[in-house]
């Protein structure tokens, strides 16, 4: 094998594992996103449920706004398991479920406080 030719190999393959590296990091950035994007719909939806209804009337009139949720977009995105990506197959739904997993932790862990905080501020006074 001459040395020309494993220099342009290994050139090649630097290019593919920086490539690689860069669809990586954008692929994690567009999980990141659509987990949270994810997460905060159905957040909304389950608030919009319980929220009770004369109270969520006349938030809606003074500012302004709709509190309903709309259809939404992601249940085709739920739906799909896997994608194939430079050649694997990447499981979709473990990496959103894993993301808003985190999430839900987290949130139920400041809920957790918030409960304790308000609690505490009852006991005062």
């Amino acid at each position: 094998m001459k040395l020309s030719h494993l220099s342009s190999e290994l050139k090649q393959r630097y290019v593919f594992d920086e490539i690689e590296a860069e669809v990586n990091l954008a692929f994690d950035s567009l999980v990141y996103l659509l987990s949270n994007s994810i997460f905060a719909f159905f957040k909304r939806t389950a608030s919009s449920m319980i929220i009770d209804q004369s109270y969520k009337s006349q938030v809606e009139s003074i500012k302004n706004v709709n509190l309903s949720t709309h259809p939404s977009k992601y249940p085709s995105i739920l739906n799909s398991r896997t994608a194939v990506i430079l050649g694997r197959k990447i499981d979709i739904q473990a990496l959103i479920a894993q993301n808003i997993n985190k999430y839900s932790t987290t949130w139920n862990l400041l809920t957790m406080r918030l409960a304790t905080f308000v609690k505490t501020l009852r006991l005062q006074s």
